[in-house]
Parts: structure tokens; C-alpha cells; sequence
């Protein structure tokens, strides 16, 4: 008999187990079972999940040295996009405090963590116009597909043109860039 005896990975989320029954008959009728572990393919980028299995139990046999079977399930699903919700949004001066949305293309099991920084290209100048109010680097925490950055806009009272805060997400873990991100 086979004995999940541990491992990260969940039992018919993951994985399923089959039992076949085999005959032989060269001396006489001999029949054992088969245990077949079955990976189950999901969409979730999650890494690699493992399997701990024990036999137990022979009736007519002995195993020998190993007992313990180690299973590794591989991950073969890249990993989500990250991407700002609305890639050009526009504020007031006197509105103050605003969130700009970060999104994930797909939930993850796992935490992804990211920096952002205003990039060269801003008109408007970080401590005089605007602050960030969320400090760099961000999570979005697993089970999660989005945050938000908060910036703080600053109304100087002076009449002037539109100008523009050009934020860049940067390396990210756990997920990657969208294009334009």
C-alpha cells in the first residue's frame, strides 16, 4: 500500500492517486496493486509542489532499501502580468489624495512584490506637486490580482498647464511587466 506521507501539494487540487490492479501468471497467479499519481494542470502559476509517499503494508514482498518515494509536480504555468489598471489617468489639482491602481493578469499563490518610481519624463515635480503615499516596494498580497499606489497631489494655487507624473512599475517578483508597465 502507498501512504501519502507529506508534501506541499493538495490531493485532487494537484494531484489525483489511481489505483489499477495488474495480474501476472507466469508461476502461478500473482496480483498487486498499482498506485498511479496523475498531476493535475491548472492555470495557477504556484512553483513546484511535492509529494511524499511511503510504502506500507506488503503482503508477499519486501522493499528493500527505499521505502519513501519523493514526487515533485512542476510548474508549467508562467507566471501573471502586472500592469497598471488605467494607463492614462487623469486628476485634478485639488483633488489630494489619489489611488492609482497596480492589477495582476491572474490571481497568484504566492505574493508578488514590486517597486515603483517616477521616472525622468514627469513634469511635475515630486515634493512640490505630488508624494507618494505608498512606500516602494509594494505587495500584493496571494490570493490578490491588485493594489493600489496612493499619490498625493499638491494644490499650489498657481495657474498653470496640465502636467504629468510618469510612474514606472519595476522588479517585480513572482510576476512579470506587462508591456507599457
Amino acid at each position: 500500500q502507498l501512504q501519502v506521507l507529506s508534501g506541499d501539494a493538495t490531493l485532487d487540487t494537484d494531484y489525483d492517486i489511481r489505483t489499477d490492479t495488474i495480474f501476472f501468471a507466469p508461476a502461478g497467479l500473482t496480483t498487486y496493486n498499482l498506485t498511479r499519481i496523475d498531476p493535475i494542470d491548472d492555470a495557477i502559476d504556484e512553483g513546484n509542489e511535492n509529494i511524499v509517499l511511503i510504502f506500507q503494508n506488503l503482503t508477499g514482498a519486501s522493499l528493500g532499501d527505499r521505502d519513501t518515494l519523493f514526487y515533485q509536480i512542476t510548474d508549467d504555468d508562467d507566471p501573471p502580468t502586472l500592469a497598471f489598471a488605467d494607463t492614462e489617468p487623469s486628476f485634478q489639482e485639488n483633488e489630494g489624495l489619489i489611488d492609482v491602481a497596480v492589477t495582476l493578469s491572474a490571481e497568484s499563490v504566492q505574493d508578488v512584490t514590486f517597486e515603483y518610481a517616477e521616472q525622468g519624463t514627469s513634469t511635475a515635480t515630486e515634493g512640490v506637486d505630488f508624494d507618494f503615499g505608498t512606500t516602494s516596494p509594494v505587495t500584493i498580497p496571494a490570493g490578490s490580482t491588485s493594489v493600489n499606489i496612493q499619490i498625493q497631489i499638491t494644490d499650489d494655487g498657481e495657474e498653470e498647464t496640465a502636467e504629468l507624473i510618469d510612474v514606472a512599475l519595476r522588479n517585480p517578483t513572482n510576476a512579470t511587466l506587462s508591456s507599457g508597465a
